[in-house]
């Protein structure tokens, strides 16, 4: 599978730079684009959840540090059809950043899972880090409400890699 890499094509700033907004070449139009992060905030997330994060994950987020893609709707391998919300902020300060709501839900999650989006209706796209380091997370779909029922069967695959998942979204694949 190759990588996902998107061009920006077009900038929109708002005078009070609330609503940023940015086109890419492969469809996706990002808003409400945070502040922008350097590499030693994704290496200082990394080290308190003690994972690595996948390029292309750092690579996106380096441009679009908690935005929303547009389109956002995505299948799951069973099927269901669901909507990123937006890319979990990673900058400390943030209000519902990584770490943030990885501690709030961590009692519901398998070891291993990482939030790093979400949906409106308070369920999170996670990366599996459960298959060890050497490989790159497969992303899974958590259900809030599932996980207080069974955790074990809470999650479903949505996409063999961040890349994967970005295609699907962007409509250039399955």
């Amino acid at each position: 599978m190759g990588r996902w890499i998107g061009q920006p094509l077009k900038t929109h700033r708002t005078i009070n730079n609330k609503a940023k907004v940015m086109a890419m070449d492969d469809g996706l139009k990002w808003k409400y684009i945070k502040q922008a992060i350097n590499e030693t905030v994704i290496q200082r997330v990394e080290m308190q959840l003690g994972v690595s994060f996948p390029q292309s994950y750092k690579d996106c987020v380096l441009l679009f540090h908690g935005a929303r893609p547009e389109p956002n709707e995505f299948r799951t391998e069973n099927g269901e059809e669901k909507a990123v919300r937006s890319l979990l902020p990673l900058e400390p300060y943030v209000k519902g950043n990584v770490i943030e709501v990885w501690g709030w839900i961590s009692d519901r999650l398998a070891p291993g899972l990482v939030p790093f989006a979400d949906d409106a209706f308070g369920n999170y796209l996670c990366f599996d880090f459960r298959d060890g380091a050497s490989e790159e997370p497969k992303v899974l779909f958590w259900d809030h409400d599932k996980a207080a029922m069974a955790p074990d069967h809470a999650v479903i695959l949505v996409a063999s890699t961040f890349s994967e998942l970005m295609n699907r979204i962007a409509g250039k694949e399955g």
